[in-house]
């Protein structure tokens, strides 16, 4: 149950909390990325804590508890820098100072390479917390250290598809696309979304499945993705019905519009037919 508030006698912003089982990781980030909001977004699951600060719907910078998810370990493990590189930036940090920044002035890394070290830290903390089934969230409300604010370019689109995509529980998959593999993705016309896919508004999720050339719970994913996205929508009950009753009485004027269509040619054929017999008196006959 998601829980609001704001503790007597402190200066914190609103607070809104609630479990991971109730929602889903994809779903609580476009929502609040998608109203823009500002504050700090903090995941717990056991002993593991990762905090994203957010500023004006977009996702600013990220911590975490696991000495393993720091930036100096990241950079290490993808060979970024050298193990004596790290050790001495590691001895140099003191109270207000960033190893990222650290490393600059110790030329182990470029200036201009520092924002996409931190963009592909801060991502692989965020991602991490897509394949969490359980755990609780804590949205505060607040404006963010001045410290805390970097530029980066990480598109809410892509992390939810590569979040999504990285989710390996079947039981969240399935209730992100409704629960049930009978009900028809409707296409929701949205042309601000990324991702632009051909669904007619008959197939169910089954068939879907059927005619994917991917694997059927890698085709219920991207169809998950897609719902949270806005792309598309689960269908209503009688939907599905309604839209082909309308989908075939379209067809049936399209028929109709081709008949009329050859009729007039036909005539038009006639018509100048005639007109090069009698000359101006075709319009009288």
């Amino acid at each position: 149950m998601v829980e609001s508030g704001r503790d007597a006698g402190d200066d914190e912003g609103l607070t809104l909390r609630g479990s991971i089982e109730e929602t889903s990781v994809p779903e609580l980030l476009k929502s609040v990325l998608g109203s823009g909001e500002t504050g700090v977004l903090t995941f717990r699951k056991g002993d593991a804590t990762k905090s994203v600060h957010l500023h004006m719907g977009r996702v600013v910078y990220a911590r975490s508890t696991n000495p393993d998810e720091r930036l100096g370990e990241d950079l290490l493990l993808r060979g970024k820098i050298t193990v004596p590189q790290y050790l001495e930036a590691s001895r140099l940090i003191a109270p207000g100072s960033r190893l990222g920044k650290i490393l600059v002035e110790l030329g182990a890394l470029e200036p201009e390479d520092l924002i996409g070290a931190v963009e592909h830290h801060v991502k692989e903390i965020l991602l991490d917390v897509f394949t969490w089934a359980t755990g609780e969230y804590e949205f505060v409300m607040t404006e963010p250290g001045k410290d805390d604010v970097i530029a980066l370019n990480l598109s809410t689109e892509m992390l939810i598809l590569e979040g999504i995509r990285r989710t390996r529980s079947w039981s969240r998959i399935f209730r992100g696309i409704g629960g049930d593999v009978d009900s028809v993705p409707m296409p929701t016309g949205n042309t601000e979304a990324l991702l632009r896919i051909e669904l007619n508004g008959r197939a169910t999720i089954e068939q879907v499945c059927q005619v994917s050339y991917l694997t059927n719970l890698e085709t219920c994913r991207v169809l998950w993705a897609l719902t949270v996205l806005g792309v598309v929508r689960r269908g209503q009950p009688g939907e599905k019905a309604a839209r082909e009753e309308g989908i075939a009485r379209h067809e049936q004027e399209l028929d109709l519009e081709s008949i009329v269509e050859r009729f007039n040619q036909m005539m038009s054929r006639v018509y100048s037919f005639l007109q090069g017999r009698v000359g101006d008196e075709v319009n009288a006959f």
